[in-house]
């Protein structure tokens, strides 16, 4: 019978033997201690132990006499696999609101690290309801979960369960968490463009909220400040809301015409299309005419030329940090705090340097 689908006092018995296995050295806790560890009451803790006692994985009660673990008859119920194999749960949303090529990248990576080391590392896909995804995992008991791109109130929801745990790409207070953000990959860009000495850059932002824009232009301001240019944010983060390539074509158009930028940093790959087609109509040509950074990297423009300067999500670290993160907080390691982790630049032929 799945975990899932098991009574409670099944539940617990079950992680109950799983925790005993782990640690040999460890007494059998009593009815009242158990209670308090797991967070359940003294009858489901007895009807555990009476199930365990059927399995003879312990001894039964007996007047002034503490219950004893079988412990060769323990591994024997659980299967040593079982017992000494960590799991782990690679949780995420519905593909529909995230992209699923960056949900494979992540869950493969950190699989084959997960199979290096002996681990079990399983997909989960979670439900709308943040309750019930707490639920769920609750029930699965998991040595650990890594929570990729969920919304703040399943991260929140599940804190409550108290296991080892790192959320990539949401920071929830007292969760580990990392990522990389949109303002710090803008920092980076706008960086990289102005040591190939374009003072002209614009990073338009599509469809982006007017909060957001209004954050990521005052993260920016002391930037330009410190890099001697001066801060427009009309101009270095115009706002482009639209559906389609006319939408943008004509903010485009609109900034060509007044102080034509030298440089453009572009959001992903359909902006970057929407902007080429513009260039194309206007016979202005990459990077003769205007160079072009991407914030973020897609597989469809391996091919493209010339080769386009962009900005990579720094998955391989971000998997290795989070499985190390998850290992020390198994390994009884106090683990809290927001990490942002450096993206990784390519350089590529779309960024012409004028100094």
């Amino acid at each position: 019978m799945s975990e899932a689908f098991q009574y409670r006092w099944q539940q617990l018995a079950h992680r109950l033997m799983r925790d005993l296995a782990r640690d040999p050295q460890v007494d059998l806790p009593g009815i009242r201690a158990l209670g308090e560890k797991y967070q359940v009451s003294r009858v489901t803790v007895e009807h555990a132990f009476r199930y365990m006692e059927r399995l003879d994985v312990i001894t039964a009660a007996s007047p002034g006499k503490k219950r004893e673990i079988k412990r060769d008859v323990l591994l024997s119920v659980l299967g040593r696999k079982e017992a000494e194999q960590k799991r782990m749960l690679f949780l995420t949303k519905d593909p529909e609101h995230h992209p699923a090529f960056m949900t494979k990248v992540f869950f493969d990576l950190l699989h084959h690290r997960c199979e290096r080391e002996k681990i079990s590392l399983n997909y989960l896909q979670v439900p709308a309801s943040a309750e019930a995804t707490r639920q769920m995992v609750g029930a699965l008991n998991p040595d650990g979960v890594v929570m990729h791109v969920l919304a703040q109130e399943h991260v929140r929801e599940l804190a409550q369960l108290a296991l080892p745990a790192v959320s990539l790409g949401t920071a929830v207070e007292g969760v580990p968490s990392m990522s990389t953000s949109y303002g710090h990959l803008l920092m980076g860009a706008f960086h990289c463009a102005w040591q190939a000495g374009h003072q002209r850059v614009t990073a338009p932002l599509w469809n982006k909220p007017a909060a957001l824009r209004q954050l990521l232009g005052e993260a920016l301001e002391p930037a330009f400040e410190r890099a001697g240019c001066s801060f427009s944010l009309n101009y270095h983060l115009p706002s482009i809301s639209g559906t389609g390539p006319e939408d943008y074509g004509d903010y485009l158009h609109r900034a060509f015409q007044h102080t034509p930028p030298t440089c453009l940093i572009l959001g992903n790959f359909s902006q970057y299309l929407m902007a080429v087609s513009y260039l194309m109509q206007q016979g202005l040509r990459i990077p003769d005419d205007v160079s072009v950074i991407l914030l973020s990297h897609d597989t469809m423009f391996d091919d493209v030329l010339p080769t386009i300067a962009h900005f990579r999500h720094p998955v391989e670290c971000t998997v290795d940090r989070s499985y190390d993160l998850l290992v020390r907080q198994i390994e009884g390691e106090s683990v809290s705090g927001h990490e942002e982790v450096d993206p990784v630049w390519v350089l590529g032929d779309s960024l012409k340097c004028i100094v």
